[in-house]
């Protein structure tokens, strides 16, 4: 049986497929019918921050389902189980003694029993308790966390993944292809075997950051030029469909690189 995981990497392809066709479609309007070329545009920024939440919400629907298929709740990571359990701990004081004694009353509870995880668990609440779904670093980061990875983009930093910010075409397509790949044979069976280090990525020194990261500033140009749209601030497009085919890149970059260091991390504590 193929992991939920794997399934989600062979799926990304269809995923961009209308994203795909109105960057085609903008390609062929640019010179013929400016208007509509600069529409195009401005909905397919929109689309792109779409895609980036939409990702996100696969991301918990696919390890969930893997560890709820393969694994059990008692041998799953600890900071599974404990983002499990914070719905069952409202309502008590912020004595931090007593919060652990009833979190480990939970897990131990819950490891008795055939207990499966659901992904709401891991995407109900954005930093500090936010209802804000909008795919910010900070919420990127925080379903990361829920799932045990701690400063996900710190992951990146002097990786390969950084490179992408040199716009060379060539080399982020080579890029691509080799994330791709490798997701795919490295996600084909549970537990995973995808291997960080293959392209430079590694958990920060500092965990709780190494100051501000290119990947979240880009997240933060994408959400910006989104907002300005969607809120009416900017009635006229920025973004030429070649800036547009980048980001695309890079997005898909972002999302492989999510994907290689969860899957790692799933393994490396499971």
């Amino acid at each position: 049986m193929s992991t939920y995981v794997n399934g989600l990497v062979r799926s990304l392809p269809s995923a961009w497929a209308e994203v795909d066709r109105l960057l085609e479609a903008a390609g062929e309007a640019e010179k013929q019918d400016p208007l509509l070329y600069s529409a195009l545009c401005r909905v397919i920024t929109v689309l792109l921050v779409s895609q980036i939440e939409y990702f996100v919400k696969q991301i918990a629907d696919a390890y969930v389902g893997d560890v709820n298929s393969f694994s059990t709740f008692a041998d799953s990571p600890l900071a599974m189980k404990r983002t499990f359990c914070q719905p069952y701990l409202s309502g008590l004081s912020d004595k931090e003694k007593e919060v652990e004694s009833r979190t480990q009353l939970l897990i131990a509870t819950f490891e008795a029993l055939e207990t499966r995880f659901v992904p709401s668990s891991f995407l109900k609440d954005g930093p500090e308790g936010t209802k804000n779904n909008n795919p910010s670093p900070s919420v990127i980061a925080k379903l990361c966390s829920n799932f045990g990875v701690k400063n996900v983009f710190g992951w990146f930093t002097e990786s390969m993944l950084d490179s992408v910010f040199e716009d060379r075409i060539s080399e982020i397509d080579a890029l691509l292809d080799d994330l791709n790949n490798h997701l795919l044979e490295s996600t084909a069976e549970y537990p995973y075997k995808t291997d960080p280090s293959r392209f430079k990525i590694s958990a920060p020194k500092d965990q709780p950051g190494r100051g501000p990261s290119l990947w979240t500033d880009f997240l933060d140009d994408i959400l910006r030029a989104r907002h300005a749209i969607v809120h009416g601030s900017e009635l006229t497009n920025r973004a030429s469909v070649h800036e547009l085919r980048v980001v695309r890149k890079k997005i898909l970059v972002l999302q492989c690189g999510v994907l290689v260091v969860l899957c790692h991390h799933l393994t490396a504590v499971s």
